[in-house]
């Protein structure tokens, strides 16, 4: 049994804690709260975990984000970020990811220039069976300073 707990942003320096509001220069990350049988850990079963940054705009104006793949640019919803082969050792933790900056976060999806409300969602499967959960969106905010 796999089954996940809660996503959210969150400050590095506590990975337990949400924070739903950021500034270009903050710290960033995504946690995700698992619990599994302990079967899993027993067994020492591999999982794959995604976490999906989400710009839910869909705007035609110019505020989707976007990547350049081969001089192309490509308007993309996620920014997809995936560890794959990851070895149960708990029944009940906190996997994340984290960035130094919430710029560094958004290289290479065009978001950084316009604020507003955007979500992270992930998702974890244990490798070579049906067992997998998914979370709901978490809103964040990113803000420019000054405004």
């Amino acid at each position: 049994m796999i089954s996940i707990q809660g996503s959210w942003t969150m400050d590095p320096s506590n990975v337990w804690n949400p924070k739903s509001s950021f500034f270009n220069d903050d710290p960033f990350g995504i946690s995700l709260h698992v619990v599994c049988s302990p079967d899993l850990v027993e067994e020492r079963q591999l999982y794959d975990i995604q976490w999906q940054l989400v710009c839910p705009r869909e705007d035609p104006h110019g505020r989707m984000w976007w990547t350049l793949l081969s001089g192309d640019i490509i308007d993309r919803s996620t920014k997809d970020v995936i560890f794959e082969n990851q070895q149960f050792q708990y029944t009940n933790f906190v996997h994340w990811i984290t960035w130094g900056r919430y710029s560094d976060a958004m290289g290479g999806v065009g978001a950084g220039g316009f604020p507003g409300v955007f979500a992270v969602r992930g998702h974890i499967q244990v490798r070579g069976s049906d067992q997998f959960d998914a979370t709901d969106p978490y809103g964040f905010k990113y803000q420019l300073r000054g405004r």
